[in-house]
């Protein structure tokens, strides 16, 4: 169930420029979090004239910090083939890919 205390989004403005953003919530469902809370990355993004600047590492450090200050000890995050720069990011900061996914469909 949706717990609107355990949600969070930080959004970085520089000269009243928005120039992105990190969301993330405390999830169970992590994969390999064994049903313990973590802090689960469900959105971040840097509009694209500002990557490369830090702006998404200090984001992440940000939501690391408070992490640790709360007693957590992992992040997690995802993301699909779809947004190859999101994985280069996850990777750039850190993340360790533990699983890939895949969906289906069929009609019937």
């Amino acid at each position: 169930m949706f717990n609107p205390n355990d949600y969070f989004i930080y959004i970085v403005v520089e000269n009243n420029d928005p120039i992105g953003f990190i969301e993330f919530s405390i999830r169970k469902d992590a994969p390999r979090s064994h049903d313990q809370e973590i802090p689960y990355i469900e959105g971040w993004c840097i509009r694209s004239k500002y990557r490369g600047k830090e702006y998404g590492r200090n984001l992440m450090e940000f939501v690391e910090g408070w992490a640790i200050q709360k007693g957590y000890r992992k992040l997690a995050s995802d993301t699909t083939t779809h947004y190859p720069g999101s994985l280069k990011a996850n990777k750039t900061v850190g993340f360790t890919k533990i699983k890939t996914t895949h969906h289906f469909i069929k009609e019937i």
